[in-house]
């Protein structure tokens, strides 16, 4: 499957919550999921990510807290994903 019709089905941003790319690059396709700590893994904002996680192989590269005066709850967490299995097309690599 093409990286941009991957990025279409999970790329989302909800202000204050979650922030949601699929990131090509020259070392293969990244999921960056940017969260508030008030979002929880298994709750129904977080579905979406979890339902792509769980059609590709993929491996938690980090997962970092920070402050962030933008995201509710003043903390963000930002969780990177490799998705494996996945070839980006030559025009989406960075």
């Amino acid at each position: 499957m093409a990286a941009e019709a991957i990025a279409r089905n999970v790329d989302t941003s909800i202000d204050g919550l979650l922030d949601v790319q699929l990131l090509a690059t020259a070392h293969g396709l990244l999921l960056m999921a940017y969260r508030s700590i008030h979002v929880k893994v298994d709750g129904y904002l977080y579905a979406p990510v979890v339902a792509f996680l769980s059609d590709f192989p993929h491996t938690l590269v980090s997962s970092e807290e920070k402050e962030d005066t933008a995201m509710c709850g003043g903390r963000g967490i930002r969780d990177m994903y490799r998705i494996g299995g996945v070839i980006p097309s030559k025009a989406n690599a960075a």
